[in-house]
């Protein structure tokens, strides 16, 4: 107890000893030190955020580039996609014309005939042409594809139109090679049904006479 007051003492003297000193002091490099110690923070709160602005910048620059590898990456997949639908659509045709020549061939032959072939044909040909039209359509549009642009349905409504042309004129060409074969089978189940009916008359005519 004795020695901490003491201590005291010896640090009330050593107080009441510098006060004349401080009193002293330059005010005006007092006031200098506030200023700069100011001049310290307010650098350092620039510093911050200047640093906190970077962040935000690399960040919004990780974003944009995961943004772009996205679209990018879309891109290469509509690439490989696109060809795709147009070599499904000349299978298709391919089919289709097979089918033609192959019941032509049989009209050429006289295994099937129709009254109405010349008018079958006619309408089946135009309606090829209008498919092989709308296929070199397909095959020819330049599909530009633009990661800067929203709205990636938007960008391929023009293909999807040449698309959809494209199965159109497919199917009402299809559709008048059925109407050929129909109109093929159609005739010959007929000149069947008159066959059988001429035979079973011939039959009853030859019992008669027999009777």
């Amino acid at each position: 107890m004795k020695r901490a007051l003491a201590i005291l003492a010896l640090l009330l003297a050593s107080l009441s000893l510098s006060a004349p000193l401080s009193a002293q002091a330059n005010p005006d490099r007092v006031e200098e030190i506030r200023n700069e110690a100011r001049e310290a923070a307010a650098a350092r709160r620039e510093a911050k955020d200047a640093r906190i602005a970077d962040i935000k910048a690399e960040v919004e620059a990780r974003k944009l580039a995961l943004q772009r590898e996205r679209c990018e990456a879309r891109e290469e997949k509509l690439k490989a996609l696109l060809p795709k639908l147009g070599n499904s659509a000349h299978r298709i045709k391919g089919v289709i014309d097979k089918i033609y020549e192959r019941v032509t061939g049989f009209y050429s032959s006289g295994q099937l005939t129709v009254q109405n072939y010349e008018e079958l044909v006619n309408a089946i040909e135009l309606a090829k042409a209008d498919a092989e039209s709308s296929l070199e359509t397909l095959d020819n549009y330049e599909f530009e594809f633009d990661c800067e642009v929203n709205g990636v349905g938007q960008q391929l409504d023009g293909y999807r139109t040449a698309v959809k042309a494209a199965r159109e004129s497919l199917k009402a060409y299809h559709k008048s090679v059925v109407d050929l074969i129909s109109s093929l089978q159609s005739e010959h189940s007929r000149a069947n049904r008159a066959d059988d009916g001429s035979t079973e008359t011939e039959n009853e005519d030859t019992e008669q006479e027999e009777t």
